[in-house]
């Protein structure tokens, strides 16, 4: 839990780092814990989305086949040193740091966000499934 609060925290410090959140729509509406968290999970996405170093896009369901759908990825981009790639499954993980990998999940990336919706209709998506939830 503290781990997750510190990454957070990079968001929000005086020197913050970019942040692109590339996310299906399945997984905003798969309800996995109780409708009012899920509602206020949303509610901190949304907020988060506004901060100037943060983008969030959602990619709609239906259309269709893109890499995103291969299993989730972190690129990480440095301004001084190579980039590298952190994959994870259910019981293991891996940093990725190969030229040809890495290269790989940035064209994997390029191609996710050009199937994804734009900041500001990701955000009216949001709000429409947390208003879901919220109801629920």
């Amino acid at each position: 839990m503290r781990l997750r609060i510190a990454r957070q925290e990079i968001l929000t410090k005086e020197k913050p780092v970019e942040f692109t959140a590339l996310i299906h729509e399945c997984v905003l509406r798969e309800v996995l814990v109780s409708p009012a968290v899920q509602a206020s999970q949303l509610r901190h996405l949304l907020a988060i989305g506004t901060l100037a170093n943060v983008t969030v896009q959602v990619v709609r369901a239906g259309v269709g086949w893109h890499p995103g759908l291969d299993g989730s990825f972190i690129l990480y981009e440095f301004l001084d040193t190579p980039s590298i790639v952190h994959i994870e499954h259910f019981s293991s993980s891996a940093f990725l740091y190969e030229d040809r990998d890495v290269a790989n999940f940035k064209a994997a990336a390029r191609i996710v966000r050009g199937v994804a919706m734009s900041p500001e209709d990701s955000a009216e998506l949001i709000a429409e499934v947390m208003e879901d939830m919220e109801m629920r």
